[in-house]
């Protein structure tokens, strides 16, 4: 068993999952643990990762990268090549892109010869100042399970290719990956894009004067050449804001390959919703609070929800991926109380070791991950679960 967490931040829950899988109760699965992957890009964070795993390292485990500074972490600078792939990644999942049936619904995907613009989507890379930095690559956990790092879930799986059934973690990153939005106007489809201006902040928001790539693409026949409404179908009002998210797509697709061809199981928790049917979503947050997305580039966190049922038809459209099961998307509240978060919490409070200090921030806790907006802060209601499973493992039938 591989374990691949995507975006682990400090590093507390992939700390936590394995402390649990170690007891008794779990022990032949964490036994059969081969190696944990986790996928990051940040230098900082992953000497972060490793402290709070209490992993050892030694002159061994880093190698130099090219980075580029963001919020105050040294991040790997992309290669051309990469960069080439993932906007190619992008491109194609235009081609097939579809949006509900009020905004329009591309019946069949676009035709790729019809739309040669299509092809000339890889941006140029914009001028930024670059060091190199030595990133921590591999260390190793108490129990000599080994600990491995990657900048993509691609690179993980070039690097390191393997026929072992994975468990893959993915919490609260897709929100942080770029999005498309775009609006009906009276002229049809614009898309937002941010320009430079003379004003305080020096950017702003500002439509696109034509149709732009990512128009045709994602918003597929419901637009023609002119970026307005084809006459078959019905107009959207004017003002009506979609958004579109091609690289939490391809994240997404890069999972459920890895999990159609090797077997097992991935968790994909965020906050977004089930049945996104249109509107804004794209906020930023500076010290906790909400502002705009353009507010102090570099340091504002810029987030947007995510769409579960579009990751959920384009996992569905890939006939490739036939051994993979794709479970209904429900609210973290329900899904933890299905994993028996309940009987975990109250385990936990009996336990005669446990101050009363203890138990009412176990309880506390508890109610914030599974409460709705009657609890402050309630994260039950506001945050999806999406779980696929693989029917094909290393040594099964198909």
């Amino acid at each position: 068993m591989d374990v691949v967490e995507l975006g682990p931040g400090r590093g507390t829950l992939i700390r936590d999952a394995l402390k649990v899988w170690k007891n008794d109760t779990f022990a032949q699965f964490y036994q059969s643990i081969k190696s944990v992957n986790l996928i990051e890009r940040s230098a900082q964070l992953r000497d972060k990762q490793c402290d709070t795993l209490g992993a050892e390292r030694d002159d061994s485990s880093y190698q130099m990268a090219e980075t580029k500074s963001a919020n105050g972490n040294d991040v790997a600078v992309e290669s051309e090549e990469e960069i080439m792939k993932r906007e190619m990644e992008d491109a194609k999942l235009m081609l097939g892109a579809r949006l509900d049936n009020d905004l329009g619904v591309v019946k069949k995907p676009l035709d790729a010869d019809s739309h040669p613009d299509l092809e000339q989507t890889v941006p140029q890379s914009a001028s930024t100042a670059t060091s190199s930095v030595d990133f921590l690559t591999s260390a190793k956990l108490d129990s000599k399970i080994p600990v491995r790092w990657h900048h993509t879930f691609p690179e993980m799986e070039s690097s390191f290719p393997t026929d072992h059934t994975t468990f893959v973690i993915c919490q609260e990153l897709l929100d942080a990956l770029p999005i498309h939005v775009f609006e009906y106007t009276k002229k049809g489809w614009r898309e937002k894009l941010v320009d430079i201006n003379d004003s305080k902040d020096g950017l702003s928001i500002v439509l696109s004067k034509g149709v732009t790539v990512a128009c045709r693409g994602l918003l597929g026949e419901w637009i023609e050449e002119d970026g307005k409404k084809s006459k078959k179908k019905n107009s959207p009002e004017v003002g009506t804001v979609v958004e579109v998210s091609p690289e939490s797509l391809t994240v997404s697709l890069d999972i459920a390959t890895r999990i159609n061809r090797n077997g097992g199981a991935a968790v994909i928790v965020d906050y977004g919703s089930a049945n996104y049917c249109g509107g804004e979503t794209l906020r930023g947050f500076l010290s906790h609070n909400e502002v705009s997305i353009l507010e102090r580039p570099g340091e504002t966190d810029v987030t947007g929800d995510v769409d579960f049922r579009r990751i959920v038809e384009t996992i569905g459209r890939e006939k490739a991926l036939d051994s993979v099961t794709v479970d209904p998307v429900c609210k973290q509240g329900e899904w933890l109380m299905r994993m028996g978060i309940g009987e975990r919490a109250s385990l936990l409070i009996e336990d005669d070791n446990v101050s009363e200090e203890q138990a009412n921030d176990i309880y506390s806790g508890f109610e914030r991950l599974v409460g709705g907006s009657e609890v402050e802060n309630g994260m039950g209601e506001v945050y999806k679960v999406l779980t696929l499973r693989g029917r094909r493992g290393r040594n099964s039938e198909k």
